[in-house]
Order: structure tokens, then C-alpha cells, then sequence
């Protein structure tokens, strides 16, 4: 049985995504995404309220899925790891942005 809060969070989100006549099903990248932010996250976690479900889906973007998890197509790195060699390529510092 699906918790009301978890319901109520996998319906809101798609709509956070559509842009116009552009609908989430026409964009692979986003859709992709999601599906790996549920199959990863979602299907998973107890949520006690909406609140709580945002501070967590934060916590998985902002620290698991950004600095922990490696993604093929940034060559087996991190998001983060990804974007400090490219800011190290460029001579920006990956500490400092504008």
C-alpha cells in the first residue's frame, strides 16, 4: 500500500517538469531522471509528510545522486567530480562560482 504522502509526491512532481506544449513524456533526459530518481529513492523511502519528502529528495539530489553516484555518461564520474575537471580545464576555480 502506497503512503497518502508518497501518492500525493509521485503526482505533483511530473508536472514540476512540463514546459509549456512540451509535455514531460517528449523529453528522454528528464524522463530518465525521474525514473532513476524513483527507482532509487522513491520506491524506497517512508516519507511522514510532504515536508519530510522534500527534505529527503534534497538529501538523495543534493549529496547521493550528485557526489556519490557515477553516471556512464560523464565518464564514470560524479556530476561533481565531472564539473570540478571541467572547471579545472577551463582554470576556474571549482570552489568559486559567479
Amino acid at each position: 500500500m502506497l503512503y497518502r504522502w508518497k501518492q500525493e509526491l509521485l503526482e505533483r512532481l511530473p508536472s514540476l517538469f512540463e514546459r509549456g506544449p512540451q509535455q514531460l513524456t517528449e523529453n528522454p533526459l528528464v524522463e530518465r531522471f525521474i525514473r532513476t530518481r524513483k527507482e532509487e529513492h522513491v520506491d524506497y523511502a517512508d516519507y511522514q509528510d510532504m515536508e519530510d519528502a522534500w527534505q529527503q529528495l534534497t538529501c538523495w539530489l543534493e549529496v547521493e545522486y550528485m557526489t556519490q553516484r557515477i553516471h556512464s555518461a560523464l565518464e564514470c564520474r560524479t556530476p561533481a567530480e565531472f564539473e570540478a575537471a571541467c572547471s579545472l580545464q577551463q582554470g576556474d576555480s571549482p570552489l568559486v562560482h559567479a
